[in-house]
């Protein structure tokens, strides 16, 4: 029986896809997880104070720690996954390094800054730190991915249906 050779070259790549795949999944774990949830107690916070959460800002400064600004950060890295889960579909999703660590960190400032809003101790951080470290497997964690893809689907076709009704009127 012959051993059949592999190159140190297509470890490494297989390897990096690997990981490509698993920044994906654990980017959908995070928006479906600890931020759905904070973003859910600070819509409820200020249900019950009776105050208008403020006007949206479609692209935020980097810098701008409001609370719309980091609203804002949240669903925009929201949209950027769900684009990549749907873009790829059905082969497995992939997110550089670079982009991952990028999002991650835009994403837990923005969790940071909410906590502190909502004087929680910090809870949706801690959240995100332990998802952060936390070993992910491609194979299991792709029921998130498919989740936040069909919440992005959901959303296009209410948002076609909601254009097309304020057309109508």
């Amino acid at each position: 029986m012959y051993a059949m050779a592999t190159s140190p070259y297509s470890i490494e790549l297989t390897l990096n896809i690997i990981d490509q795949t698993t920044n994906a999944y654990r980017a959908s774990r995070l928006i479906l997880g600890p931020c759905s949830d904070q973003l859910r107690d600070i819509f409820h916070h200020h249900t019950q104070s009776s105050h208008c959460l403020p006007p949206s800002i479609n692209n935020p400064d980097p810098s701008d720690r409001s609370l719309s600004a980091n609203i804002e950060k949240i669903r925009n890295a929201r949209i950027f996954i769900a684009r990549i889960l749907c873009d790829s579909y059905p082969n497995p999703p992939k997110l550089s390094n670079t982009y991952y660590r990028l999002l991650w960190q835009t994403v837990r400032g923005a969790v940071l800054d909410l906590d502190t809003y909502l004087n929680n101790e910090y809870k949706y951080l801690h959240a995100v730190d332990f998802l952060g470290k936390e070993v992910m497997n491609p194979v299991t964690e792709r029921h998130y991915a498919e989740e936040l893809k069909h919440q992005f689907e959901v959303e296009a076709a209410t948002g076609k249906i909601n254009q097309g009704l304020y057309q109508i009127s």
